[in-house]
């Protein structure tokens, strides 16, 4: 079901390295995706096509640390989001 892949995803991933991620809760980081499960598509095609970054169908917003970084299905350049390493 969804809500397995969901924690298999974000949740245990986040509880493995110690980030506060992959819930919604106080104190979390607010990293958000919507998409319809019926639409997902991804557009990208490999280097040699020409478009491997081609944005994909399904997923309106996306929210990075709060801020929307895909809203209505626009990409916002926003970096509001850090690298992590482990």
């Amino acid at each position: 079901p969804l809500e397995l892949l969901s924690h298999l995803m974000s949740t245990r991933p986040a509880e493995i390295l110690g980030l506060a991620k992959g819930q919604l809760e106080p104190g979390y980081d607010a990293d958000l995706v919507l998409f319809d499960r019926d639409a997902v598509r991804d557009n990208a095609k490999m280097p040699d096509k020409g478009e491997p970054d081609a944005p994909p169908d399904g997923i309106p917003y996306v929210m990075v640390n709060g801020v929307f970084a895909v809203d209505d299905g626009v990409f916002q350049n926003t970096r509001s989001g850090s690298v992590i390493r482990y």
